[in-house]
């Protein structure tokens, strides 16, 4: 059987999502948003959380321990491509899944879309996510459409930052 050139970004991607979400497992989480009791929501009036704006959007810490075990400039940028084109797909399913109101598909790609985040150290794509998996299965379908709003514009303001921090010519 030979090895395809062509899925390596794939497998290094999915590596490297899996380290990241063992070091965040073996740091413990301290999301408050998943403390909070559910029954102290009040509908689409919560969404607004004061923690997502508390929180900066890029962990530099994170990605500068991301970048120190991958070297090259080129892989560099082949994960931060790798990063966009799964973010883009995990954007357009949660936009279906909310269409559809198909909590159970919205919640399994929000799981998924946080791991790809977590990996990059994009923070305020992790705590939105983490928000929606707090709320769970009793998220509405205006909450759903409403997330996915404030994941895209955290997505589009994390791919800026860190197309910003790869060009820092000590960040190379």
């Amino acid at each position: 059987m030979q090895f395809s050139w062509l899925i390596f970004p794939l497998l290094l991607f999915t590596a490297l999502t899996a380290f990241a979400l063992f070091w965040k497992f073996r740091q413990g989480s301290n999301n408050k948003a998943a403390e909070e009791p559910l029954q102290n929501r009040q509908g689409p009036l919560s969404i607004n959380s004061p923690e997502a704006e508390q929180n900066p959007p890029i962990d530099e810490k994170a990605i500068h321990e991301l970048f120190g075990l991958i070297r090259s400039p080129e892989k560099r940028l082949l994960l931060l491509h790798a990063f966009e084109n799964s973010s883009t797909e995990h954007l357009t399913r949660l936009k279906l899944a909310a269409h559809d109101q198909n909590i159970s598909d919205y919640l399994l790609h929000i799981h998924s879309f946080k791991g790809c985040a977590a990996t990059l150290g994009v923070q305020s794509v992790v705590s939105l996510c983490d928000e929606i998996e707090a709320i769970g299965n009793s998220i509405t379908h205006d909450e759903m459409h409403h997330y996915t709003n404030r994941l895209e514009l955290a997505f589009n303001q994390s791919k800026i930052l860190l197309n910003d921090y790869l060009q820092q010519p000590d960040k190379q």
